[in-house]
């Protein structure tokens, strides 16, 4: 018995150094969506004409604008993308696409960082010389947001991937994570609960196991002793 436990401590350490690197290694640029897939062309824009998604709320930190663009068959036209604070209209940041892109083609848009927390407009801008449409979905896709061009409602809401330019691990991210599943929980509950759970199910429930076990192996041995005991005062 004391040689099953020492195999299995060894195999929980094992696994959980594994779990670990896995996690280190596990690079992801995505911050996050506003989950609305590309099936259809939501808002076409003539040069000069704006489009403008939100509010969106943004749980994570972003320095990069992902959308699918359509172009008829022509080479892209030049883009301008602002991020701006949805209360306010201020400019966050912003960021360029060059003339010249594919059509039915993903383009990230590289911007200034964007913290999360905050809520948030983003706008993109026709700075070209021939019209272009953005992909999206339909109205109710992305709930409580809203797309318009040209300060006009439509009748769909764009897609937008928000990304990072440098991915990190899934690791780094667990604290991201802790704070988003954190934000459906009763009142008692925050972030710090989830890191209580996560470092009970990585240490203390091995080592629960591992006290069973030690103490099945006790008990085992006092079974045995009372057992040759018993012989011997029988031999007596």
């Amino acid at each position: 018995m004391r040689r099953a436990l020492y195999v299995f401590l060894v195999l929980a350490g094992a696994g959980i150094a594994g779990a670990t690197a896995v996690a280190a290694s596990d690079s992801r640029s995505l911050a996050f969506t506003i989950g609305v897939a590309p099936t259809q062309l939501a808002v076409a824009l003539e040069p000069g004409q704006e489009a403008c998604q939100e509010p969106i709320d943004v749980p994570a930190q972003f320095d990069a604008v992902e959308m699918m663009i359509g172009t008829y068959v022509l080479p892209g036209p030049k883009l301008a993308v602002d991020v701006r604070d949805a209360a306010t209209g201020a400019i966050l940041a912003s960021g360029l696409l060059p003339a010249g892109y594919l059509d039915n083609s993903t383009q990230s848009v590289p911007v200034d960082p964007v913290s999360a927390g905050r809520r948030i407009a983003v706008c993109v801008r026709n700075d070209g010389g021939r019209r272009a449409a953005l992909y999206g979905g339909i109205a109710i896709a992305a709930r409580g947001s809203e797309a318009r061009v040209d300060g006009h409602p439509v009748d769909a809401d764009l897609t937008l991937v928000f990304r990072r330019q440098r991915p990190s691990s899934l690791l780094a991210l667990f604290p991201d994570l802790a704070g988003r599943a954190a934000l459906f929980h009763p009142g008692w509950v925050g972030a710090w609960t989830l890191w209580v759970l996560g470092g009970a199910l990585i240490f203390v429930v091995p080592l629960l196991l591992a006290a069973s076990l030690t103490s099945a192996e006790r008990d085992r041995c006092v079974h045995c002793n009372g057992h040759l005991g018993g012989r011997a005062r029988s031999g007596d």
